[in-house]
């Protein structure tokens, strides 16, 4: 998200003035800026105590960005860590409540806030030494609805909730919210909360 808040609760890390949207961290508790004037990055996912922040922007962006995402702790952007793909860029990064793994889109079209096709992945993290590892994906699209975004670990981190939809924002999108288990397994659209039978497609 564009904002973000550590399991925790510490910890809040945040992109400010819209455009390039540079991320800064904050003190949850009392709002003390903790670090101002990261580089460009849109989207971020915060570690659960609010020690590690995975940022980055879009491929040929007016901002600088190249597509990768950066793992760096939340107090200085200098990297420890990157993560990239072949032909597609990572988007809407969440971080698991365990620690131990990140969920990401996979986009091949658009930019990072407006794009229609990604599939949804996800990752082994580690901090020390500070990597990844074992990233796949386990989620596909469809015609219908294809774009896959927008992850949400479950507080045990076993499940996560994702949507399905014809565009990644908001505007003119009709989408659906979807669970699974971690790995992919078990995928099932949530009808009920969907609205299914009561709401016009």
């Amino acid at each position: 998200a564009c904002h973000s808040v550590s399991a925790d609760g510490s910890t809040i890390v945040a992109s400010f003035e819209g455009g390039a949207s540079p991320w800064g961290s904050f003190e949850a508790e009392t709002g003390t800026s903790l670090y101002a004037g990261g580089p460009s990055s849109g989207f971020q996912a915060i570690s659960p105590t609010g020690s590690h922040v995975l940022w980055g922007h879009w491929l040929n962006s007016s901002f600088g960005g190249d597509g990768q995402l950066r793992l760096s702790t939340s107090t200085d952007s200098t990297p420890l860590a990157t993560l990239s793909l072949t032909g597609a860029q990572p988007s809407h990064p969440a971080w698991s409540k365990d620690g131990a793994k990140i969920a990401f889109a996979a986009r091949t079209d658009g930019n990072g806030l407006d794009f229609t096709q990604s599939t949804l992945w996800i990752t082994d993290v580690t901090l020390n030494p500070p990597g990844f590892s074992n990233t796949q994906q386990i989620a596909a699209n469809d015609g219908t609805r294809p774009t896959v975004t927008f992850p949400t670990f479950s507080p045990d981190s076993q499940w996560l909730a994702f949507m399905r939809s014809n565009v990644a924002r908001t505007r003119g999108a009709r989408g659906e919210i979807w669970m699974s288990r971690a790995g992919g397994q078990d995928q099932v659209r949530l009808d009920l909360l969907n609205g299914a039978g009561y709401l016009a497609d």
